[in-house]
Formats: structure tokens, sequence, C-alpha cells
């Protein structure tokens, strides 16, 4: 009898200690999804920000390429005014008499 008492009293002992463990499982779990929900929170901002910095630089991205174009407009405009003045100062110097060579 006293024997079938010690081992009901373990038992006790064995669940309020199960019953601990669960408590704190329950708590750990709980803190777990509350990170979790903030991490969630973070990335959803995180991709909100991704998503207008990509449109911003696919604008920007147009914009350089248009620029780059003009650039090379001009610089063409550019040689073909230096070839026409130097081949006007050559025409110049022709005329005056001077050796254009």
């Amino acid at each position: 009898m006293l024997t079938k008492i010690k081992e009901l009293i373990n038992v006790k002992e064995n669940i309020d200690e199960l019953n601990l463990n669960v408590q704190d499982n329950n708590k750990t779990i709980s803190e777990l999804k509350n990170e979790l929900e903030s991490l969630k929170k973070e990335l959803n901002e995180n991709n909100k920000t991704q998503q207008e910095f990509l449109k911003n630089f696919r604008d920007n991205l147009a914009a350089i390429k248009n620029l780059r174009e003009e650039l090379e407009r001009n610089d063409n405009i550019l040689k073909n005014n230096t070839e026409n003045l130097r081949n006007q100062i050559q025409e110049g110097l022709y005329k005056r008499g001077f050796p254009v060579g």
C-alpha cells in the first residue's frame, strides 16, 4: 500500500513536471509566433521598398538610355562640325597661298 502511494506521488510529480514543460513550450511558441509575425511585416515592407526601387531604377535606366543616345548624337554633330571647320580653315589657308597638307 505504501509503495502504491509513493508511485502515485511520483506520477503526480512527473505530471507536474510535464505540465511545466508544456507551459514553457507554449510560452516559447507564442514568442516565436510573435517574432515570425514581426519578420513577416518587415519582409512585406522590404518587398514594397524593393518594388519601388526597381520601378525607379527602370525609369532611371530609360532616362539614362535617352541621355546616352542624345550624347552620341551631339558627339556626331561635334565631330561633323569639327571636320567642317578644319576643311574651312584649310580652304581659307589654301586661298591665301599657304600650303595645306
